[in-house]
């Protein structure tokens, strides 16, 4: 049985109160995740608002270099997530196998388009006159996934804002938050 915390501002934390994850094959307690509310939310906000500053200000090729790191993490924990996802989901582990590839194809192909954020310049009513569009990330990004691809829903809200050089506050299915948990784990080793 493995207990995951919450990642909160660099600090694994929880609030005393704990949720039983079930495997659905047998029933049986395969773990606990803290039962966290409102005061963690808002803290986990704040922390994402404090590191939106600095964030939003590194260049995209420096995001992009995070993420590629991040991505090959993930391939390297990859055995473990998929058995995880299994046992806490029910899937078959091809299945599992094929929600982390998808996790890890995304990543990449997120990071790749990451220097194709370009704003635009567009003819303005006025023939004198251009309309600059400048593409700028916006803050903190709260991604509320699913439980039924629970790596890969993630990565398709995170990624894209990350690189955008937004922050995300990431909260996984109650039915399937190890996946999730260990997924923030390797992002934070990585």
């Amino acid at each position: 049985m493995t207990d995951y915390k919450n990642l909160i501002d660099g600090e694994m934390v929880d609030n005393g109160e704990w949720l039983d994850v079930l495997n659905p094959a047998n029933e049986q307690v395969v773990g606990r995740v803290p039962a966290c509310g409102k005061n963690e939310l808002d803290r986990a906000v704040a922390a994402a608002r404090r590191a939106f500053k600095d964030w939003k200000k590194t260049s995209s090729e420096e995001r992009q270099q995070v993420v590629q790191g991040i991505a090959a993490a993930i391939k390297d924990n990859a055995d473990e997530l998929y058995r995880l996802l299994t046992t806490e989901q029910g899937k078959p582990l091809s299945e599992s196998d094929a929600d982390v590839g998808m996790c890890c194809d995304l990543i990449r192909f997120a990071a790749e388009n990451t220097r194709r954020l370009e704003g635009d310049i567009i003819p303005a009513d006025d023939p004198d006159e251009q309309i600059w569009i400048q593409k700028v990330p916006h803050g903190v990004v709260v991604g509320i996934t699913a439980w039924n691809f629970p790596v890969a829903v993630p990565t398709w809200k995170m990624f894209p804002a990350i690189l955008s050089g937004n922050t995300v506050v990431f909260k996984p299915s109650e039915d399937a938050p190890h996946s999730g948990a260990l997924l923030v784990q390797v992002l934070e080793d990585a």
